[in-house]
């Protein structure tokens, strides 16, 4: 038996709740974090991850399912794809 696709069941849901990637930007704009990886950090990891081609709706990570504006931002947080 495979295992569920993390995005096809994360978009279902989130197409549901109306997620745009609008949304997904104002939400990590609100997220309070405490270890948050710096602006440059930041950058750099979303360079990477807007141009992988595991990036669905310039938001979500095909590999682990994760919204990568939010996942990016914590030093504690990695790459499913080992990138960063």
């Amino acid at each position: 038996m495979t295992e569920p696709c993390p995005v096809c069941d994360n978009k279902l849901s989130l197409d549901a709740m109306g997620y745009t990637p609008e949304i997904i930007e104002e939400m990590a704009r609100q997220d309070k974090i405490t270890d948050f990886c710096g602006n440059v950090e930041l950058l750099r990891r979303l360079d990477i991850c807007y141009n992988c081609d595991k990036l669905v709706d310039d938001m979500t990570c095909s590999s682990c399912g994760c919204f990568v504006r939010l996942r990016a931002r914590h030093t504690s947080s990695h790459c499913a794809n080992g990138k960063w």
